[in-house]
């Protein structure tokens, strides 16, 4: 790895840790940076561009923080600013059931190559977390998030159907197909 793509991934995981500095995960109470740092080394270790590896680290900014686009096209530029908005969820203000129902149509028909990898590993890694503390906390689990076990069921499996359509061979995405699979059988 080069100098220069050194400094833009160290951009990248501080302009994310600050602006989740005072973020937890769901469930466990860890620092949420893990997450996003978690995301863009799994999109590294898959071979996938830079600029996807430093929109992974940041794809939660503009959704959770008060990062804006401008803010991410000023430092990473306009690739890395779509692959992070592609990555966003739309408007908060709409119920749960109408964003989960955008993202899956928007993963099949309109997200680029590069936002589906990302959703992969983002996905892969909130599953393996959701794993690890159903292991810890049990069914109790499932309190954690606006919908309960039964809907989340419907949308990771949803969202494996979508992204099977656009990256079907991609490593985390079979990977994330199998996390599933254990998760809700």
């Amino acid at each position: 790895m080069k100098i220069q793509q050194l400094d833009k991934m160290s951009a990248a995981i501080e302009m994310a840790a600050a602006a989740h500095q005072s973020q937890v995960r769901k469930g466990n109470k860890k620092p949420y940076i893990s997450h996003p740092y978690f995301v863009g080394m799994l999109l590294l270790d898959a071979g996938c561009t830079e600029e996807t590896v430093l929109a992974g680290i940041l794809h939660d900014v503009i959704e959770d923080t008060d990062v804006t686009v401008e803010d991410i096209r000023s430092a990473f530029g306009d690739r890395v600013m779509e692959m992070v908005k592609g990555s966003s969820e739309p408007d908060k203000s709409q119920s749960w059931e109408a964003r989960k129902k955008h993202t899956i149509t928007y993963l099949q028909k309109e997200a680029s190559v590069e936002v589906c990898q990302i959703v992969c590993a983002d996905k892969l890694h909130n599953v393996l977390s959701l794993r690890q503390d159903l292991e810890k906390q049990g069914e109790t689990v499932w309190s954690h998030f606006k919908r309960g076990k039964d809907l989340q069921e419907w949308y990771y499996t949803s969202l494996v159907e979508a992204l099977g359509r656009r990256v079907g061979t991609f490593p985390l995405f079979l990977q994330l197909k199998k996390e599933v699979q254990n998760l809700f059988n």
